[in-house]
């Protein structure tokens, strides 16, 4: 909506709990957005996923906070790393995570059309590993789908994968 996307870009500049500085919106989708930011005291960039406010389900807020503690608790090279959530009296509720350099696999999908059967068989195996580490933790994920999936370029031309949005 309109108004959703003037509150997503009056939040540039804005400085949460005075640890984190919003400065872009990086993506957004049907529960909230996220943002490239800067974790002030760490001078480090960090993405922060802000929750689309339902104030029809108030128990939406809760399941937010819920996936923030249960993927905190996953270790995992295959599991986005959170490090930090919070409630914004501005914004609401929010998670800082690890920021990613890459691209969805939904992305990779659309640029290149078909994978290579070794590539996709990779790919297959490492969002497995992420999903066995978290059904082993009590987690069950519930929305695999190529926009949770995030190809991080780990240099010398390989790709890893992290599974996103528990």
């Amino acid at each position: 909506s309109r108004e959703s996307c003037q509150l997503t870009l009056s939040m540039i500049g804005t400085v949460l709990e005075g640890k984190y500085r919003i400065d872009a919106l990086i993506g957004k989708g049907g529960y909230g957005a996220v943002f490239r930011a800067c974790q002030v005291q760490l001078d480090r960039t960090v993405a922060i996923k802000v929750m689309r406010e339902r104030r029809d389900e108030p128990e939406h807020a809760e399941r937010f906070v819920r996936e923030a503690l249960a993927v905190a608790r996953l270790k995992h090279p295959n599991i986005i790393t959170v490090y930090d959530y919070g409630v914004d009296d501005r914004i609401g509720a929010f998670i800082v995570m690890e920021y990613l350099e890459g691209r969805s696999l939904r992305q990779e999908l659309q640029s290149t059309g078909a994978l290579a059967l070794p590539f996709a068989v990779a790919l297959a195996r490492q969002i497995a590993l992420a999903a066995h580490a978290a059904h082993s933790a009590g987690i069950v994920h519930r929305d695999i789908k190529p926009e949770n999936v995030f190809l991080e370029d780990v240099g010398d031309g390989r790709l890893a994968v992290k599974v996103l949005d528990f």
